[in-house]
């Protein structure tokens, strides 16, 4: 490690983002892309990743849902409790009977994206996507047929009143109609616009309908014209009947209607994206968007409350924002380091609750012909991590590189120029369990005479979580290691496992079937010292038979068996 002291060169522009996660299923801060709701207290949402979650209380608690997909899911719908779709990547169709315990495979035909999904009854339904595709069915999805569009641009958005009408609109403001069901489409466009898209669509009737994209317009005649009632920015619309209705999009933008023409706008202080809305009735509702988060109204807009269980993080960016919406490029220089700080406040509440567990860097752009003389470190509360040091690749550059210590691939073992997810060099988990409050110090240093480069923009992801499932069975300081028998065992169908540390770690905890072979990871994350049980549920076709369970803290491994009786 290289040790210095370290100066900020940059004048810094900070953007917060806050990100909400519940329990741990957001660790990765996965985008949420949408979100529907059947009534005030039973809802689904849906992103990155396969990403499926679901809540009984009205969001207090979110729970996964396994998907059994790991692409992207765009939209998701619900007829009632059971029955639902959900779509998206690669033209995945995901349909549940059981209210989402379940999901099956519905074959589309298709490899593009599928971006949304309407049904009118648990028979009746579409879905838009990519390259002019819409799809329909009559049997709930059993039989998807391709519909003809006449177009190769893409939809985004699909929304139908009734088994004969419907519209759908995309890329360029191309929008269509049709009033037989979707066997014949109309354009209502001929004049595609470069650079928007409509992402959002609904109708009250026939003739009343509103849209959102680069802004929000509605019609009264069907969609043959169209009025323009805003110009800020929305990603998704709901409305409950002509005249209230709901809009949400870019920087947090929440936009109301209470006539269907006039909307007030309120960013409601977050930077996220907000992608999906829904609303039960005029007063209760939710949004969702980038980073796993959740918002949830029971006023009508007036205020938005976090929903936070277990886990949730900060993203905070710096560098490049000299002043707002400037570009500013910093020189790497042979034998210099330039640095960059991001100043950082969590509210003393949340530290008194929430322990710092994990940290990312992502480095938006480094323009360098030898990668191999640049050594990157972070600073924080005196303690320095570097976390690539000269890289063994001789390419250049990098870009949109993330460093996490739960990447696929280690950054020595890479190839420039380097993007996506890597482990750094050492793990940033060093800075786990440590106060987040103050001074963040990116410092990248040039080891090498003869190559110069530029350095852009960095960001710097500080996730927290609560401890949870902690029993402190006494006063006494722990002073051991011990992983204890699950109980009951033998079982059927979940047991629960047990264990204590004295110290604050990284801790694993997995469950391997008898020849070996990882089953299922119970916990993978840092925790403070104490002592902690967690449940293994075996259902979902777990044969009877001899399991194992393997706890690992730091040096400390242990290895128990348990014995699955059905």
């Amino acid at each position: 490690m290289r040790l210095f002291n370290l100066k900020s060169t940059f004048v810094t522009f900070l953007v917060f983002i806050l990100s909400i996660y519940t329990s741990s299923i957001f660790a990765d801060g996965l985008d949420l892309l949408d979100v529907h709701f059947i009534n005030s207290s039973e809802g689904w949402a849906v992103g990155d990743s396969g990403l499926v979650v679901h809540t009984t209380n009205g969001g207090e608690t979110w729970t996964q849902q396994l998907s059994g997909t790991d692409k992207i899911l765009t939209s998701v719908i619900f007829i009632g409790p059971l029955n639902g779709w959900t779509v998206g990547q690669r033209g995945t169709i995901l349909h549940t009977t059981d209210g989402g315990s379940n999901w099956v495979n519905q074959s589309s035909g298709q490899i593009s994206i599928l971006t949304d999904v309407h049904f009118l009854n648990i028979n009746e339904g579409w879905i838009a996507g990519y390259d002019g595709i819409i799809l329909h069915t009559t049997d709930g999805g059993n039989l998807w047929t391709q519909q003809n569009t006449g177009t190769n641009s893409s939809f985004q958005c699909i929304y139908f009143t009734d088994e004969l009408h419907g519209w759908a609109g995309g890329i360029y403001r191309i929008f269509y109609r049709t009033t037989d069901g979707g066997q014949t489409w109309e354009s209502l466009n001929p004049n595609p616009t470069p650079g928007v898209t409509y992402y959002g669509i609904q109708f009250t009737d026939n003739l009343h309908g509103w849209r959102s994209g680069g802004g929000l317009s509605y019609t009264t005649d069907g969609g043959d014209t169209w009025t323009n009632c805003s110009n800020y920015f929305g990603r998704d619309i709901q409305m409950l009947d002509q005249n209230i209705g709901y809009a949400v999009g870019a920087l947090s933008t929440v936009q109301k209607t209470t006539n269907g023409v006039d909307w007030i706008v309120d960013q409601i202080g977050y930077a996220n994206q907000l992608n999906g809305v829904s609303f039960t009735d005029a007063m209760t509702g939710w949004t969702v968007g980038q980073y796993g988060l959740i918002l949830h109204t029971t006023d009508g807009g007036e205020t938005w409350n976090r929903q936070v269980s277990g886990r949730f993080g900060y993203g905070l960016f710096g560098g490049y924002y000299t002043p707002p919406g400037d570009t500013i490029w910093y020189f790497i220089s042979d034998l210099e380091l330039v640095t960059d700080v991001i100043e950082v406040t969590i509210p003393e509440e949340v530290l008194q609750i929430y322990t710092l567990v994990d940290v990312e860097i992502t480095i938006d752009s480094v323009l360098h012909p030898s990668v191999s003389d640049l050594e990157f470190y972070l600073t924080h509360n005196g303690i320095t991590d570097t976390f690539i040091y000269q890289s063994s690749c001789n390419g250049e550059n990098f870009f949109n590189t993330t460093l996490s210590d739960m990447g696929a691939n280690s950054i020595s073992s890479g190839s420039a120029p380097y993007t996506g997810i890597y482990t750094p060099d050492q793990p940033l988990s060093m800075f786990a369990g440590m106060d987040p409050t103050g001074e963040w110090t990116l410092g990248i240093y040039d080891g090498m005479v003869g190559n110069t480069g530029q350095f852009k923009g960095w960001g710097l992801h500080l996730y927290f979580e609560t401890p949870v499932d902690v029993n402190q069975e006494s006063s006494e300081i722990i002073q051991n290691f011990q992983l204890s028998q699950n109980y009951p065992n033998p079982f059927n169908p979940s047991t629960r496992i047990s264990w204590q540390s004295p110290v604050g770690s990284w801790q694993t905890l997995k469950v391997y079937d008898v020849l070996g072979n990882e089953i299922v990871t119970l916990v993978d994350e840092y925790k403070p010292a104490g002592t902690y049980e967690v449940e293994f549920s075996a259902k979902g076709g777990y044969a009877s038979g001899v399991y194992f369970y393997q706890l690992k803290i730091n040096d400390f491994i242990e290895t128990k068996k348990m014995v699955l009786l059905r």
